[in-house]
């Protein structure tokens, strides 16, 4: 059916539809490639994104407990002077209030107000212990830093250090999900190129299978026309189906012999009246050497015609002749 088909279209557009189907399966897979490219680096920068606040936090997390917490139980421990101390402290400050801007500044402004509501309580009691920390620094009164330590520094520091730990767990687990979500994906966009791919290739190979035996078998049925031809069986034709180039060649091969034959059959029957006509010329040549003179032979419309009718005539006049 699908020879059939392609047999009714010319060589050349069977060619441009292969080429077309080839470039469409190419074309098919690139913008596929392209979607797949795309969708894996937006999912890259999210994963770059929450990385980047986790990292954020986790820094923020070190700051508080290593320039801040530690610096204090340094100093309460009376391993630290005052003066470190608060030099630690205020870098302490600027590193987390830099950090903590960077971490509002990563996220769009829906989860910047979400995140300042959650923070909003524990923020302000870990300003207040830094707050207090650099007022004992002024005072420099060991008893209020004794007190401070046991009574207030963990009261002040622990809901907020809580919260960033289950932002950074949170951040963790999301930025796991995406990335088995990236890769489920990555496995389904793989899965469906290579599905194209086949179907692709199948399509191809199929339609060039059909184009080939449109052009292959017509070919092929043109040269046994033409060896049984040469064999001497001269009632061989193509009769091909169809109204391509081939269709067209095999009708005007078929045409050629047919035309061919015809001339050949009239040739051969001129032949056989001419052969009766000589054989008429001889048998009254002979009759008229045996002295009969009432021999009349058949005037025929071929060459021997006129050679008849002198025969006729010869014979009639030496009929009268001798009458006479």
């Amino acid at each position: 059916m699908l020879t059939q088909r392609f047999r009714a279209m010319n060589v050349g557009r069977r060619l441009l539809m292969l080429i077309a189907a080839m470039t469409l399966t190419i074309a098919v897979i690139g913008a596929a490639s392209v979607l797949a490219l795309q969708a894996a680096s937006s999912t890259v920068v999210g994963l770059q994104e929450q990385i980047s606040r986790g990292v954020t936090l986790n820094n923020i997390a070190l700051t508080v407990r290593n320039q801040f917490i530690d610096v204090a139980n340094r100093l309460y421990r009376g391993t630290l002077v005052w003066a470190d101390a608060d030099a630690l402290i205020l870098q302490s400050r600027k590193n987390m209030e830099r950090d903590w801007q960077e971490y509002l500044t990563s996220m769009p402004e829906e989860q910047q107000a979400a995140a300042k509501s959650r923070y909003l309580d524990s923020l302000l009691k870990l300003y207040q212990a830094y707050d207090d920390m650099i007022a004992l620094g002024q005072d420099q009164s060991r008893g209020q830093l004794e007190l401070f330590m046991l009574n207030d520094l963990d009261y002040l520091t622990a809901p907020f250090l809580a919260t960033l730990q289950q932002d950074i767990a949170s951040q963790r687990d999301q930025a796991a999900m995406n990335f088995a979500e990236f890769s489920s994906r990555n496995l389904g966009f793989l899965l469906a190129m290579l599905g194209l791919f086949a179907a692709g290739v199948a399509g191809a190979v199929f339609m060039g299978w059909g184009i080939r035996r449109s052009i292959v078998d017509p070919v092929g049925q043109v040269m046994q026309t033409v060896q049984k031809i040469n064999d001497g069986d001269y009632s061989a034709r193509s009769q091909l189906p169809g109204t391509d180039e081939i269709a067209g060649l095999a009708n005007a091969l078929d045409s050629m012999l047919d035309a061919r034959i015809r001339t050949l059959v009239e040739k051969e029957q001129e032949n056989d009246r001419l052969n009766d006509s000589i054989i008429q010329l001889l048998e009254a040549t002979s009759r008229l050497g045996d002295r009969d003179l009432t021999v009349t032979v058949p005037v025929s419309e071929d060459i021997t015609g006129p050679i008849a009718d002198a025969m006729n005539l010869v014979a009639t006049e030496t009929s009268r002749v001798l009458m006479d």
